[in-house]
């Protein structure tokens, strides 16, 4: 990990590649923790909240500078639903890493940027 990290500037980024109807988030720890605040802030609502304090959760359980989140698709359009309207930085990549990895964009796609199986290819979605 610690390779792709010095050398992939990509590997910096919020990335999500969709496997098998599961969406597998790659988030930098400061993106998460930026993540966490922006969350919370005055645009608040209950989802953003829960997905804060599961995000709190998964930044305190890991000393890695990057988290590995597994989600299903369906959670995955529910947090772009919810939280789309959020105007910050942060979360706007988010949405749009979800968003990217939902369509299997190789621009996201970090399990197949670290020599990992790429995407099959969807039916339901062009690519971004």
């Amino acid at each position: 990990m610690i390779y792709y990290e010095r050398t992939d500037p990509q590997w910096k980024k919020i990335g999500a590649s969709l496997r098998k109807n599961k969406l597998y988030l790659k988030i930098p720890r400061l993106n998460a923790i930026q993540l966490v605040a922006e969350l919370g802030g005055p645009k608040a609502t209950d989802y953003s909240r829960q997905t804060e304090v599961f995000l709190r959760e998964q930044i305190s359980q890991t000393k890695h500078v990057v988290l590995f989140l597994e989600i299903g698709a369906d959670e995955a359009w529910k947090d772009l639903e919810m939280l789309s309207d959020f105007d910050t930085p942060v979360v706007q990549d988010y949405c749009w890493a979800i968003r990217a990895g939902m369509a299997n964009s190789y621009a996201v796609d970090w399990i197949a940027r670290v020599g990992g199986p790429k995407a099959e290819p969807s039916l339901e979605l062009d690519p971004l």
